[in-house]
Parts: C-alpha cells; structure tokens; sequence
C-alpha cells in the first residue's frame, strides 16, 4: 500500500461572535512527501480570509489535475470539541474521539493557520476547479462510486449533525470513524488527493459576546435576547453593533414633569444594516452616523440623525458632540424640526481605553442641553439605543475588543447596600465602645479576712 502524495486535512473551527464576525481556529495541512516550506506561514494573531485560504492554501494543494478533494462537512464544530474529546492532557492519549484525526496529522508534514475566516466561502469557490463532483453521507456511498486516480474530482462527504445529540462525543466519535473509514478506502484504491474537514457553522463552545445588564447582578438570564444588526461601516474601521433604538417626544410639558409625563411621541426605529452608512472614518477622528428615514408613528412621519464625535488620544478615545436632528413632514403637528441638538450623556463615562470597545445596553441620552428657546419645546425626551456597541479605532481579528460598559461602577444598589452596612457598622463600633467603657465595683469582701467594716455616723 503506497502512502498518499498528497494529503491535507485542515481542521476549522468556525467561533462565531454576536457582535464579530465568523472566524475559524484552527487549520493545520500536512502533505507526506514534500514539505509545506512553500505555503505561507502565518502568525499566531493573524486571521486568513477566505481568498486568501484559497488562493495561497487550498488552490496550490488541489488545483493539480493529479489531485483530487475530499471536503469532510460538519454542522457544527469548535476548538472545545477538541479540548473535551480529544483527551489533550493525555501524554499518551490516542486521540480521543478523534483517534483517526489525530492518527493522519502525526502521519505527514503539516502546517498550521492559526484562524481561517469564512472557509465555507473558500469551499464554495472551490468547486469550480472539478468537473466531477461527488456528494455522499457514508463509507458505502463512496464505495459504489466510480472513482478513478486518472482524473481529479471533488467528494464531499456530509457528516452526521453533533451538537443536536445529548451525547456529542459519541457523534464526534462516529464522525471520526467515518473519515478514517473513507481515508482507508481511498489509500487502498491509491487515489491521491487532499483533504479539509470544516463546519458550516460555529459550535457552542466559546461563543464571544459582550453582553451586560442595566445593573450589576449576581446571576445572568441565559435567555436574553442578543440579536441584532452588526454595521461594519468605513472600509471595516468602524464595527457599531445596535438592537434597537426608540424614540421619545415631549412637547410643552412643565419643568416638573418633564421626566414622569408620557411621552408624545414613542416610536421604536428601523434598524437595518445601512443605518451606520453614513459613518465617517481618518485616522484619529470617527464621525458614527446612525440614521433612520422615513420613519413613521400614528400620523407622523419624519427622519432621525444621530451623530457621535470620536477622537483618538494616545491611550484613549473619547466620545463627544452627541448631536441628534429630527425632521418632519410638511403636515406634521411638530411645527419645529429638531436640529443640532446636543444629547446629555445622563451621567455616562464616554472616555474608553484605546485597546477596548464601548458598550451599553440602554444608552438613554436627554434633550437637556438646549440652548435655542425654540427647542425648549422638545425638553424631556430622549434617545434610546439598545444594546448598542461601538469600535471606531484599532480593530482586531475582525471582531470587538473586550467592551467598556456604560453601568457606572459604584451603582444605586451597591450605594445603598454600602450605606446600610457602614450605618450598622457605626451602630456596631459605638455599641462596643461603651460596653468596653463600663465601670464596675472592683473591692469585695474576703471571707478569709477581716471584714471590711463602714462606719456612718449618725446625725
């Protein structure tokens, strides 16, 4: 049995970010008779684009009409799979759940990329290098196949699903003997081809996403809700991430109600992936434009404008200039449009560290600083944009950094859990003090002595 010329498995782990996009972690190839000095290398932090996959990987391996593909399809997979199943901290492990996978990589050279992006791109695009085409689900449907060393062809093998199963190790188990079953037959057919064993989408094993709460709490809803809509705006220097946005119009209320008063206006705007379009991008100032047109509640229809400022320090950007401008319609009982209005910050810290993006699950913004009479019309009402997240500056990986949130440190909550235990505290201190200030008698009779005798004379 001759060893096969040329035979590439990558193992990608597509991680998908709710707030990123797909990634994959990570790919190794390896050929048995020559080495891969010819591939690219990559650095550890670097992440390979589809086409660069597969121009620079896939292609040089597989293109050749003395090579055939064998494409190994998962639903899901990811690199926990294999820190759970492939008994990693094992020194002699045989691989775990993926004894066949591990057995083919110590085999042959290989090389490692670190992070694939989008492979299932990469595939796609790949079938446009055979003629033939194969698609089958198990070892006996390749061995009805006519399958010829003498000409190059494309067999995709759709693997059983694994994170639908209570029992995942035994699926990944299944699905490894399933590869090494077809890779056995092949090497006695001595065919030559090149192999990539991918999902087609991420598993759940460290599914990055910056999510917080109003307020700090002790345990944490796994059923919140985290869709939304992610805008990668500015040729990818901009990265906003939005779920919802609602609007708040009050108009001629008094001083004192300003904040209780219902508003006359709530509308909850369309988000889509346009809405950040309009962002603008250089290299220390991010102008981040979150526009709603042609927006409608009850019998009004009108356009929403709001814009950010960001400016980039040496180890910090700031966010600044909250400017909001409403339009209406020409027969809308709003008789002043709303223009160039600075929004308050209620409070909020918008100075965040260089390396991190901002986040904040309700971002409530006041019309509070109005300084045209006109618009005293508008006091009281507000913005609100819900699980919203922004990066402007030093994008990574093609994902968020780890976020600053907009929850203050020292919230209500704690002020008052701190307030009622310094006040227990000092009751506490003081009570102490005074027992340990107590005087008591320190002179008693000795029975063994002579009896202590007070005279008091009488008057």
């Amino acid at each position: 049995m001759t060893m096969l010329n040329n035979l590439l498995l990558v193992v990608i782990i597509a991680v998908k970010c709710v707030f990123a996009s797909d990634a994959s972690i990570p790919a190794l190839l390896w050929s048995p008779e020559r080495s891969m000095a010819h591939l690219p290398e990559v650095m550890a932090h670097e992440t390979v684009n589809a086409d660069t996959f597969l121009n620079n990987y896939l292609d040089p391996l597989m293109k050749s009409s003395q090579n055939s593909a064998v494409i190994f399809l998962q639903d899901k997979l990811h690199v926990d799979d294999f820190t759970k199943f492939a008994d990693v901290y094992s020194v002699d492990s045989d691989g775990g759940a993926f004894k066949n996978v591990k057995q083919l990589m110590e085999d042959h050279f290989s090389l490692e990329l670190p992070q694939v992006l989008n492979p299932d791109d990469a595939v796609e695009k790949l079938k446009s290098f055979f003629k033939k085409i194969h698609t089958v689900s198990s070892i006996k449907d390749v061995e009805n196949l006519n399958l010829s060393g003498d000409e190059s062809f494309l067999l995709i093998v759709n693997l059983e699903p694994v994170h639908s199963q209570s029992d995942q190790e035994k699926a990944l188990k299944q699905n490894d003997e399933t590869i090494g079953a077809i890779s056995h037959h092949l090497q006695k057919r001595r065919i030559n081809y090149s192999a990539l064993y991918t999902a087609l989408s991420a598993g759940k094993g460290l599914n990055e996403h910056v999510e917080s709460y109003a307020n700090r709490h002790l345990m944490a809803d796994a059923s919140a809700n985290n869709n939304g809509t992610f805008m990668n705006v500015s040729d990818g220097n901009i990265y906003v991430f939005l779920r919802g946005a609602k609007l708040c119009l009050k108009k001629g209320k008094e001083n004192d109600h300003i904040y209780t008063d219902p508003c006359d206006l709530n509308a909850t705007l369309d988000v889509n992936d346009n809405t950040a379009s309009f962002s603008e991008w250089t290299n220390n100032t991010a102008n981040i434009v979150l526009f709603f047109p042609n927006q409608t509640f009850e019998n009004e229809t009108f356009n929403v404008h709001f814009s950010i400022l960001a400016q980039k320090k040496i180890d910090k950007w700031i966010m600044e200039q909250l400017v909001l401008n409403i339009t209406f319609g020409p027969k809308s009982a709003y008789n002043t449009s709303l223009e160039n209005a600075t929004l308050s910050k209620d409070s909020q810290d918008l100075t965040i560290s260089v390396l991190y993006s901002y986040h904040c699950t309700e971002m409530k913004m006041y019309l509070d600083y109005i300084h045209d009479k006109e618009l005293e019309f508008y006091k009281g009402s507000y913005l609100l944009l819900d699980g919203f997240q922004v990066q402007p500056f030093n994008i990574q990986h093609d994902r968020f950094s780890y976020a600053q949130d907009c929850v203050p440190y020292f919230t209500t909550p704690i002020w008052m859990a701190l307030f009622s235990s310094s006040f227990l505290l000092l009751i506490l201190y003081f009570g102490t003090i005074m027992v340990l200030n107590l005087s008591i008698m320190d002179r008693y009779d000795d029975p063994k002595g002579k009896t202590i005798v007070v005279n008091a004379g009488a008057e």
